[in-house]
């Protein structure tokens, strides 16, 4: 299986693997990965999979094998560092004083309509600055999975809307800031309300429903990354509709090869957040 995007630096050398940090992304429709040279600091591999348009981790689970079979150097065990992040459409916030430990799955079956089966693990985090917990499902099947190809000593386990959450939460004027993320069928915003409670809202791109809520957040500056590009439908509603809006992009931290000068730095600021 091929990857629908891929850049490489033609100097890296599958020998020193020992050499790299690999962190891997999955969601429900895509996977990927990239490879950081810890001695220079930058990214130096890329691959970017296209898994099908169903939202369901499940079916993904004989196509992320055959990437894995057929793949030159994925399955090495011998990396510096393994990151797995995990792209979950699957969660929300609750305020926090209304929160029951253990009772994850209930919150998150009610609103997703009690389609958590037993194969999902679920998790919690709570964000004092915004008085909300953050409620996760993730697939069970591929943290083992994953845990099964690397040394469990090496290799850390991450969720990106954890992290977008955090970067917003404890980032700079968080109250100005709209966080969006799509994916390739919905359309999620991160913000912050008058209140200073964190929300988070997920709309199906084809709804147009969404347009309704950027009209409520007034100059707030919006950052837009994920699957969308200046030429795409959903763009151009965005331009229209939200009054400051720019692309998001990796950290200052996160450094490139010379190899990465297209790259569309929105569309992977995600696979990065952890670089």
């Amino acid at each position: 299986m091929e990857p629908i995007y891929k850049v490489t630096d033609e100097r890296f050398d599958v020998g020193n693997l020992d050499q790299h940090d690999l962190s891997i992304e999955i969601s429900t429709e895509r996977f990927r990965f990239s490879l950081k040279n810890i001695s220079s600091g930058l990214i130096v591999w890329l691959e970017d999979y296209y898994l099908g348009g169903g939202a369901d981790f499940e079916e993904n689970q004989s196509i992320i094998e055959r990437i894995y079979t057929e793949h030159q150097f994925l399955a090495a065990n011998f990396w510096h560092k393994v990151q797995v992040s995990f792209v979950s459409p699957f969660h929300l916030v609750c305020p926090e004083h209304l929160f029951m430990p253990g009772k994850e799955k209930d919150y998150l079956n009610i609103l997703f309509d009690h389609k958590l089966s037993e194969n999902f693990a679920f998790r919690h985090r709570n964000f004092k600055e915004s008085q909300t917990t953050l409620l996760i499902a993730y697939p069970a099947y591929f943290q083992h999975f994953f845990a099964s190809k690397y040394p469990k000593e090496k290799t850390t386990f991450h969720f990106t809307a954890e992290e977008i959450t955090r970067s917003l939460v404890e980032g700079q004027d968080p109250e100005n800031l709209v966080y969006i993320f799509l994916d390739d069928s919905c359309i999620t915003f991160y913000y912050l309300d008058q209140f200073n409670t964190l929300q988070i809202e997920r709309f199906p791109l084809q709804s147009k429903e969404y347009t309704n809520l950027i009209k409520n957040f007034g100059d707030k500056l919006c950052f837009v990354f994920g699957e969308l590009t200046l030429y795409s439908p959903t763009f151009k509603t965005l331009q229209t509709t939200c009054k400051n809006i720019k692309f998001g992009s990796s950290s200052a931290r996160v450094k490139f090869s010379q190899y990465f000068q297209d790259l569309p730095q929105h569309r992977y600021v995600s696979l990065f957040l952890l670089s």
